[in-house]
């Protein structure tokens, strides 16, 4: 990760923009701590995907916990031994 300080950068914005296409991420930083990042377009879709698929993720696991809860319900630990998943 490249680092830069917000003035230095506030001066040449196209520099920091061209250190972003080489390098992940550029962390700018304003009074001796880290203030933005700076990075492609294309790779913040790709956080952003990637983020958002984790929060599914979480919320599929938070659910399943809470199902496995239910009165009734078979442990997949069961499942997997009756279907001879293991």
């Amino acid at each position: 990760m490249t680092r830069a300080t917000t003035t230095g950068e506030c001066a040449d914005l196209g520099a920091a923009m061209k250190a972003a296409q080489r390098r992940p991420f550029v962390r700018l930083r304003g009074k001796g701590r880290s203030a933005f990042v700076l990075m492609t377009e294309r790779r913040y879709q790709r956080m952003e995907a990637w983020l958002r698929e984790a929060a599914e993720d979480a919320a599929d696991i938070a659910a399943a916990r809470e199902a496995e809860k239910e009165p009734g319900s078979i442990p997949w630990e069961k499942v997997k031994r009756d279907l001879r998943l293991e």
